[in-house]
């Protein structure tokens, strides 16, 4: 790494400040998460990629497509939600999986989830080099654009209902 600008102090430590975090073994970086990104639940800070790691162990999660954020509940304090994409190959109900990724948080980091929303495969949005977009989730979660797949399964069988009864009604019209 580079000790910054040549004779420009102020403009290196600019530079430098990137708000990775980081830490530093056998004379290797490893990024760990972004500052901004932090969950901060009980005044306490969290690696979101900690508990994102948590939730996408639990069967019927797609790997690497878990967000989770804090945002202020009712009462002011900070509660932390999770979405997380179903596995394409999984046929668990999503109630199911949204219970064990609740119990596998609460086991593994010690964190109450306040909501968990399970969407579709592919719904969640993502950077061009494959990692998910946690600003961008944050903010359909506030704007209340983001439909769980039991939701997305309902429409899609009220879809088919529909459908069947009018072809029904045809044929019997014959």
């Amino acid at each position: 790494m580079s000790p910054g600008y040549f004779g420009r102090e102020a403009a290196s430590r600019r530079a430098l400040h990137t708000g990775d975090l980081a830490y530093v073994a056998e004379g290797h970086v490893y990024v760990v998460d972004r500052l901004k990104d932090m969950v901060i639940v009980r005044g306490q800070s969290y690696a979101p990629s900690d508990i994102e790691t948590v939730a996408a162990d639990v069967r019927g999660i797609r790997r690497g497509r878990v967000v989770t954020f804090s945002v202020p509940g009712a009462d002011g304090t900070e509660e932390l939600h999770v979405v997380g994409e179903q596995s394409p190959t999984s046929w668990r109900a999503p109630r199911a999986i949204a219970d064990d990724v609740r119990r596998a948080i609460l086991r593994d980091v010690g964190l109450a989830v306040a909501t968990i929303t399970v969407v579709a495969p592919g719904t969640l949005e993502r950077t061009s080099s494959g990692k998910v977009k946690r600003r961008a989730t944050l903010d359909a979660h506030r704007a209340g654009t983001l439909r769980s797949v039991e939701t997305h399964s309902h429409v899609v069988v009220q879809r088919v209902a529909r459908t069947v009864r009018r072809m029904l009604g045809r044929f019997a019209a014959r």
